[in-house]
């Protein structure tokens, strides 16, 4: 049952994020705006100052993520996978080059084969799609040279607090297509938000959705990083910091509302 319902999450995500993929780099904020992006790079480096080469793999890539944040750091080479089809085509097309490479693959498929390649291996928004948390973390660390590092940015949850402003361009976002629901329906949450006239900072209800929703897994929950055993058991640290879309909100109300998972591979 368990393995039928894992290969139940890998076949949604793919199909959903399939259906994004033409509109991801507009609406994911820290690849369309150079400040956020820029933000968002700032609380990675304080972490993880510039390594100055080695090979770089970035996982659930989508239209490549984290490519010029591997060009800042002057990488040798640059690998980036993801389970959708069309993610690899947009980001192929965009970034691809001899050093810059893109792959449709599963982390599961990826790390057969790939084991103490990786000098840096990072995502984001990612480890909330795995079925098994544990079993995901564990394919990562393998594929970790000596001494290489694992960099994973992640939501606290989906109840995560947001200005009114965020909420907006988030709403729009899905309003003008980044989404997999019928317009009237994308319509109807929209105007219903735009009357809701809830203030700034106001938490979010839950938009939890059932289990049997498997593209966001894990966030049918809380996913509080700190509390899961396989963080302490692979000697990893949870790193919590500030995010909003608009990075002045985080100068004028900081809340940690996203978590750094950081994992080095010491053997």
């Amino acid at each position: 049952m368990g393995n039928d319902k894992k290969s139940k999450v890998l076949e949604t995500n793919e199909s959903v994020y399939d259906g994004l993929a033409e509109r991801h780099s507009k609406v994911v904020c820290y690849q369309s705006r150079k400040g956020t992006r820029d933000y968002l790079w700032d609380i990675i480096e304080k972490i993880h100052k510039n390594p100055g080469g080695g090979d770089l793999l970035e996982v659930a890539c989508g239209s490549g993520t984290f490519v010029e944040l591997a060009k800042k750091w002057k990488m040798a080479s640059y690998e980036g996978i993801d389970i959708s089809g069309n993610m690899i085509k947009v980001a192929t097309k965009s970034h691809g080059s001899d050093k810059i490479k893109f792959y449709k693959s599963s982390l599961e498929d990826w790390e057969d084969g790939h084991k103490g390649k990786y000098d840096i291996i990072i995502s984001s928004s990612f480890l909330h799609h795995l079925y098994d948390l544990d079993e995901g973390l564990e394919q990562i660390k393998s594929m970790l040279k000596p001494g290489g590092i694992y960099i994973g940015v992640h939501e606290v949850d989906n109840t995560r607090v947001t200005t009114r402003l965020e909420k907006f361009d988030l709403h729009w976002a899905v309003l003008m297509g980044h989404g997999y629901t019928g317009f009237w329906d994308r319509l109807r949450v929209f105007l219903k938000f735009m009357c809701s006239g809830k203030i700034f900072f106001k938490e979010k209800k839950s938009t939890a959705r059932l289990q049997e929703d498997m593209v966001d897994f894990r966030l049918n929950e809380k996913f509080y990083l700190p509390d899961e055993p396989v963080i302490k058991r692979l000697h990893a640290k949870v790193v919590p910091y500030c995010f909003y879309n608009y990075p002045i909100f985080a100068r004028l109300k900081p809340i940690n509302n996203f978590q750094m998972v950081v994992m080095k591979n010491d053997i």
